[in-house]
């Protein structure tokens, strides 16, 4: 601590720094000295010391950076130099030299240097939707607001939204804390009664952050990251509606069987587990099983349909709907226009030789397991020949059994 001392009393000079990111970044210099008296014709000048080398000096220049009286002084703002790898501040040492007089007395200094390793945070922003309440929810999933070296001292999370499509004012929500419920955010119109739409919302979040250091409570730094996505919600499909969406999905898988393994193996599993989901679903309806387990299942069904196929908005409201409406049977057998393969098929043969050949015929990549004369798992060298066939080669001959599913 330096200390100045004229006539009317001494000063403890002091001072803050702010790293203030929210906008066009710069270094905020606040006065924060301790006055044993009110003084009048305050002058400081401020010498910067940048991570690259560059030095800022007003004192050699004789201008004043703050000047005033003790109580009601201004603070300084210094434009930081940015990174051309990233557009971010420059990283590493800033060394502040506070000069400090009152009038034409004597300048004192005080010195203080400062490592900045700011890294911002990255948000994340998920969709949440329930078609059959409805529901319509974006939650803020960012796993956490400290930044290493810093503790969050404050947090303000604004949520916005609108319908592109639709003259609606939407609910503007703003929430300070860290909870599931400060996270959540309901995409409802400013009536706040839970009405939704067969829509495409567009969803925003900004967070505004303060983070003091860890080990030097004079420095901190305040921040603005934002985050968009797009959601689109529908009515709940009919029996008949549901169907042909898994058809478009069924499309998908033989519009890339053969040419692009990748995502060929990507919609088929999603295909098969959308129509293993509704086949379960209906056979629990038509048991009688009503609960709210049926709903978690078309949840899920639905979440994988408007994820991966496209659909037209109709922009109207939402309605609820109840799981009932798939009671009556639809299985795989009702499916029009089936792919080559039936996804619920799989392949068991006995072998007993060095290179097991397997002509199976499904119409797929499928999912090989190996086990030997007593159930063991064994391993081998799998070559997918085509959709059709693959050979399994071992080191030696092995006796067992395969399974393709």
């Amino acid at each position: 601590m330096s200390t100045f001392t004229n006539g009317t009393g001494s000063v403890d000079i002091d001072f803050n720094l702010l790293f203030d990111l929210i906008s066009t970044p710069k270094l905020v210099i606040s006065d924060t000295g301790t006055y044993s008296a009110q003084q009048s014709n305050v002058n400081i000048f401020i010498k910067i010391t940048r991570p690259d080398g560059i030095i800022r000096n007003h004192l050699a220049e004789g201008i004043k950076d703050i000047t005033g009286t003790s109580g009601s002084l201004p603070v300084f703002n210094y434009i930081l130099p940015l990174s051309s790898d990233d557009g971010e501040p420059i990283k590493g040492t800033y060394k502040v030299e506070y000069s400090f007089t009152v009038g034409s007395a004597e300048v004192v200094v005080h010195t203080k240097s400062f490592d900045y390793q700011y890294s911002k945070i990255k948000l994340s922003l998920v969709e949440d939707i329930d078609e059959f309440t409805p529901v319509i929810k974006a939650k803020d999933t960012t796993p956490a607001y400290d930044v290493t070296g810093f503790t969050t001292s404050s947090i303000s999370r604004v949520f916005t939204s609108s319908i592109s499509a639709l003259s609606k004012t939407l609910l503007t929500v703003t929430t300070t804390g860290t909870t599931s419920a400060d996270r959540q955010y309901k995409l409802e119109e400013t009536s706040n009664d839970g009405i939704y739409y067969d829509a495409e919302y567009t969803v925003n979040l900004n967070v505004t952050t303060n983070h003091t250091h860890n080990t030097y409570s004079w420095v901190t730094v305040s921040e603005k990251v934002s985050k968009s996505i797009t959601i689109h919600a529908y009515q709940v499909p009919t029996k008949a509606e549901m169907i042909d969406l898994f058809d478009n999905l069924r499309n998908k898988v033989e519009t890339y069987k053969g040419s692009n393994r990748a995502l060929y193996d990507v919609y088929a599993e999603k295909y098969e587990y959308v129509l293993a989901g509704f086949n379960h679903l209906v056979s629990r309806l038509d048991a009688g099983d009503y609960d709210d387990e049926n709903t978690d299942i078309l949840v899920d069904i639905l979440g994988i349909l408007r994820n991966n196929v496209i659909r037209s908005h109709t922009n109207s409201q939402l309605t609820s709907q109840d799981a009932g409406v798939y009671a009556t049977v639809a299985t795989w057998n009702n499916i029009s226009n089936k792919p080559d393969y039936n996804p619920f098929q799989a392949w068991t043969q006995d072998y007993s030789t060095t290179t097991w050949t397997i002509n199976h015929n499904l119409g797929k990549y499928p999912t090989v397991t190996v086990v030997d004369d007593n159930g063991n798992i064994m391993y081998g060298d799998v070559t997918y020949t085509n959709q059709n066939s693959i050979s399994i080669a071992f080191s030696s001959e092995v006796n067992g059994k395969v399974y393709l599913n």
